[in-house]
């Protein structure tokens, strides 16, 4: 549903906030930063772009778990981000843009993304900015069973925390 620019109104704000367990590193600081304005200047219009609005068009095939419809049905799907990272690069590049490119996002963050004909065809980036590459302070890639066994000795809000910010380059240091 946040695939576009979008003018910040409470509808917005209630779509934003249901999307936080996508983005936990990102979203509520934004949450927080567009509650700060409101309050000091509640007549200024505000606007969101969203990270994962690039990757939006992908075909089925990048973006479809092998879950049972009934999960996916939930929401359950390969979102990709650092979507406005790739369309700048896509718009800076302009009619230099070749037709297949493979680009990185290097930060704190990493990703991949193929992009063929200024449009992403397939990300690292899946449900959430956890997975992919190794980070500054996220795990990146890790077995599903290994999560589990953490969640189940550890809690899931521990075992969430532990992967988001002390895992990753942090972690192996």
């Amino acid at each position: 549903r946040l695939t576009a620019p979008m003018r910040i109104t409470p509808e917005a704000l209630a779509q934003i906030k249901t999307m936080v367990p996508l983005a936990p590193l990102h979203n509520p600081p934004a949450l927080a930063g567009i509650a700060a304005v409101t309050a000091n200047l509640p007549n200024l219009a505000q606007f969101a772009s969203f990270d994962t609005a690039f990757h939006a068009g992908q075909p089925k095939v990048a973006t479809t778990y092998a879950l049972p419809a009934q999960l996916r049905a939930r929401g359950i799907r390969r979102y990709g981000f650092h979507g406005l990272s790739y369309a700048s690069l896509v718009a800076t590049l302009g009619d230099s843009l070749p037709e297949r490119l493979l680009a990185f996002h290097l930060g704190a963050g990493v990703s991949l993304c193929a992009i063929h004909n200024g449009k992403s065809v397939a990300t690292s980036m899946g449900y959430s900015p956890l997975s992919g590459p190794t980070m500054a302070t996220r795990a990146g890639d890790i077995d599903a069973a290994a999560v589990l066994r953490l969640a189940a000795e550890d809690g899931i809000a521990a075992t969430e925390s532990n992967l988001n910010h002390r895992s990753g380059l942090m972690g192996l240091s």
